[in-house]
């Protein structure tokens, strides 16, 4: 339920092999806020495959291929911090309605921002921060 969310909060998350956070095929709220997600540049920081209800916001992300992947999805990204990724900041793929606002993106080695086959995809960027990727 809206009122009574599902909340990751507070973790200090390093992962490698795996994606750190990986959430798919639910529709229930959850939130995932003041986290530090951190890796070796071989996975996403954190992963979302049809998902609805979902708040990123208040964590940083560093140092993965993606740092956040949001694959047909439903999700509201906000006040994040996400940089030095070997690939993308947010990438945005499939089906999916996004909020990105007030978040700091930089220093990814592709775009701040990406979609790809993003097919009947509602996205609303807002108050962003992005700078020193390589393409913004």
């Amino acid at each position: 339920m809206a009122s009574d969310p599902y909340i990751i909060q507070g973790w200090d998350i390093s992962s490698s092999a795996t994606n750190g956070i990986d959430i798919r095929n639910t529709n229930a709220h959850f939130i995932v806020r003041n986290v530090r997600v951190h890796g070796q540049n071989q996975t996403s920081g954190i992963y979302l495959d049809t998902v609805d209800n979902a708040v990123i916001e208040n964590s940083t992300i560093t140092n993965h291929f993606n740092a956040l992947s949001v694959v047909s999805s439903n999700a509201t990204i906000a006040e994040n911090r996400i940089d030095s990724n070997a690939r993308y900041g947010i990438y945005i793929n499939g089906r999916a309605s996004i909020k990105v606002s007030d978040n700091t993106i930089s220093g990814n080695s592709m775009h701040g921002i990406s979609t790809s086959f993003c097919f009947y995809c509602n996205i609303n960027i807002t108050s962003n921060t992005i700078v020193s990727n390589r393409y913004s």
